[in-house]
């Protein structure tokens, strides 16, 4: 299971980030892919697709990956995703505080930040 942890405003360039990111977590096959998605600033719920899509990607791996997503229920992006009908492709959860120090990108854990 790989974990990463998404801190920061939401722009084109850490959707960038974050899509690399994802892309080599994905590579390594894992059985599932957690993000925790608590320290992500995203007003207009703008990364939603990119979310979306992880989940497709991870679900198309054979044998299939899981992705699963910690975000605070009260938050836009939360009930963007729920209203979009994510929860059936990427189910949510809601995360305790932060385990750690947070970067100002994305972080896979127990790997270096990038």
């Amino acid at each position: 299971m790989l974990e990463v942890t998404v801190h920061g405003r939401w722009s084109r360039r850490m959707g960038l980030d974050v899509y690399n990111l994802l892309r080599r977590c994905l590579a390594e096959h894992p059985p599932a892919i957690v993000v925790d998605l608590s320290g992500l600033n995203d007003p207009d719920a703008a990364s939603a697709n990119m979310w979306l899509a992880a989940a497709r990607a991870a679900a198309s791996l054979r044998p299939p990956a899981q992705l699963v997503a910690g975000i605070p229920p009260a938050r836009q992006l939360a009930g963007r995703l729920r209203s979009l009908g994510a929860v059936h492709q990427l189910p949510l959860f809601a995360t305790p505080g932060r385990r750690g120090p947070p970067s100002p990108r994305a972080c896979r854990r127990p790997s270096a930040c990038t």
